[in-house]
């Protein structure tokens, strides 16, 4: 019913086998767990209870203070259940962030149906006519474009943050 092991206990282990002295093996577990610890604070949590305090703050009028401490109760009721309880919770909470997520852009799609034809039409013409921007506008639109997905997609799959090993 446990789970012994991730990358600060394969460290440790493999290193030993390859003839490094343990406390060396030790320390680069002990640097990984540390470093994973400090990407998941500040690149995870830290960013997110932020957006969520602001997003709150500003729509609904609740202080980032109360938003960010009812969020750290119910993170930390998931997380203290143990992987199970993780397990559970996103079990539960996936299919519903999913449909609610199709909602809001088939309602976004709908209230907008007058102007699809056109928006098609606009897509097809950037993406095949010649335009007036043209070199330096044009790599710097694409550059920036790509930057944002890529933050977009690294940030969204915890992509470098050392957790998908844990796991």
């Amino acid at each position: 019913g446990t789970v012994d092991g991730g990358p600060m206990h394969y460290l440790e282990i493999g290193l030993q086998q390859r003839g490094l002295p343990f406390l060396v093996a030790k320390l680069f577990g002990l640097v990984f767990a540390l470093f994973c610890i400090g990407g998941s604070f500040g690149g995870g949590n830290m960013f997110q209870a932020w957006s969520v305090g602001d997003v709150t703050l500003k729509n609904f009028g609740v202080p980032s203070l109360f938003t960010g401490f009812v969020l750290a109760i119910i993170c930390a009721l998931v997380i203290i259940g143990g992987i199970k309880r993780i397990g559970h919770v996103a079990g539960t909470l996936v299919p519903f962030m999913c449909g609610i997520y199709l909602v809001a852009g088939l309602s976004v799609i709908i209230i907008n149906i007058d102007i699809v034809p056109d928006m098609i039409a606009l897509i097809f013409r950037s993406a095949f006519a010649p335009t007036e921007a043209e070199g330096a506008f044009l790599g710097a639109a694409a550059g920036t474009a790509f930057m944002w997905g890529m933050k977009r997609a690294l940030f969204s799959n915890e992509a470098g943050q050392g957790s998908a090993p844990i796991a």
